[in-house]
């Protein structure tokens, strides 16, 4: 989430050092580069983030040569916005994935060259089944595609006991709360729910022995997402999801949810090589699945949602403020001048780059770098990663891993992960 420039010689040495050994460097453009071009969305992914083309300038000489660059904040300038971006990706040479001018478009994998071969990049953003907003048109013979995202959407069903469904489905008929789509289904203009969901607005609820939750990702985009992989498998050696993903389990943001963990072990069956995910802006657990890496959350590399130099009209009223207020002003309040939200979690300014070699498509070595953002730091330094010995990071992702079966090892400032075999087990 980069609003602001750096020059080459402030980069931090030792972090320019390590991504400069890497062939293939991937990152999340979580920025909109309007230019003017686009409109503000009447709501956005938080903050509308926008930023000058200069700061994919200071991104190349981060080494970055792999973008993804679907996530939540792809359409806050609404398809202009979007269009206008891909242009300036294109303008400074990336090779980029993610979005486009039509659903093709945006699933269609990014290739990378390479001496040790070819990268495959396929990005990809969720998004509940109920928010169709963001996704990409489907191209047609006769009609034009949308501009948009390589969304993968999911369903939620809660499922209660028999007698708390009947009590549900009194509740929803004495106070009418489905006529309106009830009437919509019953004009065609709605699809009714599958036969065992009982539907209660926009969520769906389903007979179950007890009280619980499960998310699963829905078919038709798994599928279109799978069928890129195959594509990718034809052209690349090496194939890595990007996967921008907010939702948690339950209340605890650093777990991911159930239907990320599905799609990731899934896409990992088709062929794909490791699971790159971002988004709550913290770290989340590591897990090795058929000896590739799945990443559920890298938390946060560069982090500058507070330095954004303008704001829609929308943003404002949101909050109840006026024409004459300026983005300092909107700052300071959605933060409560600096005392809540994300600028005082600590963990968004501990986070890790993870570097790993393979081999014949199986992972061979993994090092984990911690790096801090500048928590202390005012808001004007705030948000640049540099390498460092602090080892927080490194034992949070170490606890999180656990769970999934991955042992780190902490040894001199940094996170190791052995030799894998070759059924891909750690040795």
């Amino acid at each position: 989430m980069i609003t602001r420039t750096l020059s080459p010689k402030n980069l931090d040495s030792d972090l320019i050092n390590i991504l400069a050994r890497a062939e293939v460097c991937i990152t999340n453009l979580e920025a909109v580069i309007p230019e003017n071009r686009g409109y503000p969305a009447a709501a956005s992914g938080g903050t509308w983030v926008n930023a000058e083309p200069e700061v994919l300038e200071t991104l190349k000489n981060y080494g970055f040569n792999l973008i993804g660059w679907a996530n939540n904040h792809t359409l806050d300038f609404l398809q202009g916005g979007l269009l206008a971006t891909k242009t300036n990706l294109k303008k400074y040479n990336f090779r980029e994935t993610g979005a486009g001018k039509n659903l093709a478009e945006a699933a269609s994998p990014a290739y990378l060259e390479s001496e040790k071969g070819r990268t495959a990049l396929i990005a990809v953003t969720t998004g509940d089944l109920a928010n169709n907003n963001d996704i990409a048109g489907e191209q047609r013979h006769d009609f034009k595609g949308r501009p948009g995202v390589n969304l993968l959407r999911y369903h939620t069903i809660y499922h209660l006991p028999e007698a708390k469904l009947k009590l549900l489905k009194e509740i929803a008929e004495k106070l009418q709360i489905n006529a309106a789509r009830e009437m919509n289904i019953a004009e065609g203009f709605e699809l009714p729910p599958p036969e065992d969901i009982f539907q209660l607005g926009e969520f769906w609820f389903k007979k179950g022995t007890s009280e619980q939750v499960e998310t699963l990702p829905y078919q038709k985009d798994m599928s279109r997402i799978e069928k890129s992989i195959k594509t990718a498998q034809q052209q690349a050696d090496y194939i890595i999801i990007s996967v921008h993903c907010h939702e948690m389990k339950g209340k605890e943001k650093d777990k991911p949810p159930e239907f990320l963990e599905l799609f990731a072990r899934r896409c990992i069956e088709q062929g794909a090589s490791a699971i790159v995910g971002h988004g709550p802006h913290i770290l989340r657990g590591l897990e090795i699945y058929q000896g590739k890496p799945i990443f559920y959350s890298l938390g946060n590399f560069i982090y500058q949602s507070d330095t954004v130099k303008r704001q829609p009209a929308d943003a404002y009223e949101k909050y109840g403020l006026g024409r004459e207020d300026e983005v300092d002003d909107l700052l300071l309040k959605i933060s409560n001048d600096y005392q809540k939200g994300h600028y005082t979690d600590k963990k968004m300014f501990e986070s890790i780059v993870p570097c790993w070699t393979m081999e014949n498509d199986k992972l061979i070595d993994l090092i984990i770098y911690p790096i801090e953002l500048g928590f202390e730091l005012p808001v004007s330094r705030k948000g640049w990663p540099k390498i460092t010995d602090n080892t927080s990071s490194l034992e949070r992702l170490k606890e999180l891993s656990r769970p999934y079966g991955t042992e780190i090892k902490i040894a001199a400032g940094r996170g190791v992960i052995e030799k894998n075999d070759e059924n891909g087990e750690r040795s």
